[in-house]
């Protein structure tokens, strides 16, 4: 579930960006991507708090799609547990 969230907060970055204003009928796809992740935890009720750091590292045109990249940082009351690297989405054509 941490990683989804790390993608939903990427989409809502690009829906933010209006970054599918090129297409006629955009949608979010996966792309093949060498993603790097580290894990070392997850959430329970236990815990208090979750954080999230997102940081966009390249958005570009690619195949007819827009690809958007970025590194991200998952915490439960302060202590990372999840480091994703090169983790991508994408916007394309709907059919």
């Amino acid at each position: 579930l941490g990683v989804e969230a790390i993608i939903e907060t990427m989409q809502t970055y690009a829906i933010s960006k209006d970054l599918g204003a090129g297409f006629k009928n955009p949608k979010f796809g996966q792309i093949l991507s060498n993603i790097k992740w580290k894990y070392r935890g997850q959430i329970n009720p236990l815990n208090k708090q979750m954080s999230m750091d997102v940081s966009i590292t390249s958005v570009k045109d690619e195949n007819g799609k827009k690809v958007i990249t970025g590194n991200a940082s998952l915490s439960k009351d302060g202590l990372r547990i999840y480091e994703v690297f090169d983790i991508a989405i994408c916007i394309e054509e709907s059919l």
